[in-house]
């Protein structure tokens, strides 16, 4: 009788040992816990890139109606060199009534700025001399999403949206 009573119990101290997770186990439940966490860090990541277009989108549409409100005043746009310009040198937008602080781009790095161009006649390369049009861009990062690439532009022409790129 003790030497059954004795297996027994060493039977049941075995099964309470087994009790446990195995290794094998454990590495399963940690490999699907690190696919479960990059396919979340990826569609977050997508989120944010998201955001940070529609921030742009937004952005410049403040400075296009600022520039609307501009050109309503003063019956020409700001003129700037023949060149692109950051939008950040537009001090003529802050210094009235049009916008408290001009935008700047979520990155700011790099090509990451929103533009800002006068048009020039194409025949002497000086600012139209009615200072009537303007280019807004910026560089957008979702290009799926995007019909026109990974650039967004607002082209204004004689105080109306247009895609021509000329003097008046």
């Amino acid at each position: 009788m003790e030497k059954v009573y004795s297996d027994l119990s060493r039977a049941e101290s075995r099964e309470q040992c087994r009790r446990g997770f195995t290794l094998i186990e454990l590495l399963v439940v940690i490999a699907i816990i690190g696919m479960l966490a990059s396919v979340v860090v990826i569609n977050v990541s997508s989120v944010r890139m998201k955001g940070r277009d529609a921030k742009r989108v937004s952005d410049l549409s403040t400075v296009a109606s600022a520039l609307q409100s501009y050109y309503a005043d003063n019956h020409k746009y700001i003129i700037t060199s023949t060149a692109w310009v950051n939008v950040s040198t537009l001090s003529g937008l802050t210094s009235g009534k049009y916008l408290s602080s001009l935008p700047i781009d979520p990155k700011n790095i790099g090509t990451n700025i929103y533009s800002y161009y006068s048009y020039s006649d194409p025949v002497t390369g000086a600012p139209c001399s009615k200072n009537t049009s303007y280019v807004l861009r910026a560089i957008l990062e979702d290009t799926k999403n995007n019909p026109a690439g990974n650039s967004l532009t607002f082209t204004i022409r004689n105080g109306e949206a247009s895609t021509a790129a000329t003097c008046l």
